[in-house]
């Protein structure tokens, strides 16, 4: 199964760009069709910004959150902003550790 994912996560993001999506569209596609959430974030990463809508996609399927299709690009934009707080804290935490 393992192998199954990882194949997805990188031939996804390759064939997405072959046919020249969008990031959102591919990003809609990839959290529509890749069953895992964590094979999802990885290739929406792969993707770029604007394919973490692939996550977006993934939590409304499995998690039934109620965000709309309509509200996608806010949706994006707040899990960014989310991601990029995550991020943040990370490196001061990486810098409390080396100091």
């Amino acid at each position: 199964t393992l192998l199954f994912y990882a194949f997805f996560v990188i031939f996804m993001p390759f064939l997405a760009k072959l046919m020249g999506l969008s990031e959102t569209v591919t990003g809609a596609w990839l959290g529509g069709t890749i069953d895992t959430t964590g094979a999802v974030i990885a290739s929406g990463t792969m993707i770029g910004e604007e394919a973490l809508a692939a996550l977006v996609i993934k939590i409304e399927q499995t998690g039934k959150t109620g965000v709309g299709i309509e509200d996608l690009p806010e949706a994006v934009a707040e899990l960014s902003s989310y991601l990029d707080d995550i991020i943040k804290k990370i490196e001061v935490a990486k810098q409390e550790l080396t100091a």
